[in-house]
């Protein structure tokens, strides 16, 4: 009978896609969390309001309090003075800070004073020797001048926009969560806190009567920090709140640009 011959493997390689085309697709990791992040920002805007409705004081007591009386508290600390928050539900909350203790001022210009060093010796890239170095020469005249008391008044307001841009940061990317609800989560408390400081600010530039109020001090019996930032300025409130109205409309965007970049480079954490 007649020889059988095997049938020969095709050498033809297969079409590949044009580096035009492959431009124009973006990684499989990164188009999907891109549709699916804002659902997660969504759900705040909603969520946010009822749960004022339901739970009027202590989600307006809870607006960032806490992160409200770290951030005095770090700056504080930051500054050499020992401080502690004093948090009360359903009472004002407001940070106790002692006098600047030298010791502990001098040692943290020590640790700061070595940032440079480390960067040098690690090898470090030109940015981050650049900032050491201005972060080493500009701590001590920030800790022993007046500035640190600006810093103090400023950073209750910073840490509550500095917790929202985080909250937005990990509903959007997922990073750091571990379940959806968490990350709806992050989302209705970021809008809140984010709400509140731009009603506040806001209410400062445009309303006579949210000024009359804010003026008339906090129930612990202290000037509100806008008044004390104005009146070491020389500014007028409206002026100093129109400049906190503008870092609290660029949280929202500027958490979102972060975000996205974030997830372009590495995908979310899950």
């Amino acid at each position: 009978g007649g020889v059988s011959s095997l049938p020969r493997r095709s050498t033809s390689r297969p079409s590949r896609p044009s580096s035009a085309h492959l431009r124009a697709l973006p990684p499989d990791s990164e188009r999907p969390e891109r549709v699916r992040a804002w659902p997660y920002l969504l759900v705040g805007v909603l969520a946010g309001p009822l749960l004022v409705l339901a739970f009027v004081r202590g989600a307006v007591w809870g607006r960032g309090a806490i992160a409200h009386e770290l951030g005095h508290t770090a700056a504080a600390w930051l500054a050499g003075s020992p401080a502690l928050p004093r948090l009360a539900p359903g009472h004002d909350a407001d940070t106790l800070s002692g006098q600047q203790s030298l010791p502990l001022a001098l040692a943290l210009c020590a640790l700061v004073a070595r940032l440079p060093w480390r960067a040098w010796r690690r090898d470090a890239s030109p940015g981050v020797k650049a900032v050491t170095l201005a972060l080493a020469a500009l701590y001590p005249l920030v800790i022993f001048t007046g500035v640190r008391e600006v810093i103090f008044l400023l950073a209750g307001h910073g840490f509550e926009l500095a917790f929202a841009a985080v909250g937005f940061w990990r509903a959007y990317t997922g990073g750091f969560t571990h379940s959806n609800v968490e990350r709806a989560a992050y989302s209705v408390c970021a809008w809140l806190i984010l709400a509140a400081n731009t009603a506040l600010f806001g209410g400062l530039v445009v309303s006579r009567a949210a000024r009359a109020e804010y003026l008339a001090g906090s129930p612990s019996g202290w000037p509100n920090d806008l008044v004390r930032v104005a009146s070491t300025w020389g500014m007028s409130l409206p002026a100093v709140a129109s400049l906190a109205l503008v870092v609290a409309v660029g949280v929202l965007p500027l958490s979102v640009a972060i975000a996205r970049a974030s997830v372009a480079r590495h995908g979310t954490s899950r």
